[in-house]
């Protein structure tokens, strides 16, 4: 459980070299003289991992991936950040995921795929029509084992299928979804 301590902390340093701009070097910090060293990695830092990136595939994502949107340069920054990490080898993978779960790179780099990404790359996979959590997130923890760091891109506008009494659907969600995470804590501690 320790070596998994470490996933949470990158992911967040991961989001916020990202999404901020700083004249400082990632991942340094500064002498009294000005120079800048690497901070060291925790003691139980693997040294390789797989960097999961799931983009929910609905209709109500669909205006995050039309042009050029904010959305895409935050998405593109992630992917380079990840693909620039020098004291990890990270191995990227991207998925489409709504009914189903759909590997794919668009046949592209994976700094590229934010470019690929639109409504028309992703209109013929699985049923965009409805979002339902507990089959995403579920479907999310069985693909995870290893030393994997999982990212979910969502809009969490939650729309099952045929669940008129939304209150009622919300409820459901929250206790399956809790269940889903113990039983995926349970096959992969």
């Amino acid at each position: 459980m320790k070596k998994h301590r470490f996933f949470l902390p990158l992911l967040l340093i991961l989001f916020v070299v990202a999404s901020c701009k700083s004249d400082h070097v990632r991942g340094s910090s500064t002498n009294k003289d000005g120079s800048t060293e690497p901070a060291p990695l925790p003691p139980d830092t693997p040294l390789d991992a797989t960097v999961k990136i799931y983009f929910e595939n609905t209709l109500s994502m669909d205006g995050y991936i039309n042009g050029n949107t904010a959305f895409k340069d935050v998405f593109r920054d992630l992917l380079v950040a990840v693909d620039n990490e020098d004291d990890i080898d990270l191995k990227t993978e991207f998925y489409l995921i709504n009914d189903k779960l759909t590997p794919t790179n668009f046949g592209v780099d994976n700094i590229k795929i934010s470019e690929k990404l639109s409504p028309n790359s992703t209109a013929n996979e699985g049923n965009k029509g409805s979002s339902n959590f507990e089959e995403i997130l579920n479907a999310v923890l069985q693909n995870q084992e290893g030393d994997v760091i999982s990212v979910i891109m969502a809009d969490f506008i939650y729309s099952p299928e045929e669940e008129p009494d939304v209150p009622s659907a919300l409820n459901k969600l929250r206790t399956y979804t809790q269940n889903a995470f113990l039983k995926a804590g349970k096959q992969n501690p």
